[in-house]
């Protein structure tokens, strides 16, 4: 079963559009975002990605919806190792937290 050329145009356009809105509209102010705010925004952006989990394991077959999540929980634990890393950077570089939004929005 290949997956069709339409299907691909229209996930790169969602990508692109959900990371332009993350990125430019839902972010305009600089400051440091609450725990509360984190927390709802991660569970929003999994809950996403949970959805299309289960609409790609609807639509195109179990198999690659569950290939799917195994990719999505690999990339996950990296980016939470990624977190760890730049924790460790920001703290011996003494990065104000007001500014660690800007500096990793331009790394």
């Amino acid at each position: 079963m290949e997956t069709p050329f339409s299907f691909w145009i229209g996930f790169n356009v969602a990508v692109a559009v959900l990371l332009v809105l993350d990125l430019t509209l839902l972010r305009r102010e600089v400051r440091t975002p609450s725990m509360l705010e984190s927390v709802v925004t991660t569970l929003v952006w999994v809950a996403l990605a949970v959805g299309f989990g289960f609409w790609l394991a609807s639509t195109l077959g179990w198999e690659k919806g569950s290939a799917f999540f195994t990719g999505y929980v690999i990339e996950y634990s990296l980016s939470m190792d990624n977190l760890f890393l730049f924790v460790l950077i920001f703290t011996n570089f003494s990065v104000a937290p007001d500014q660690q939004r800007r500096l990793l929005f331009w790394a």
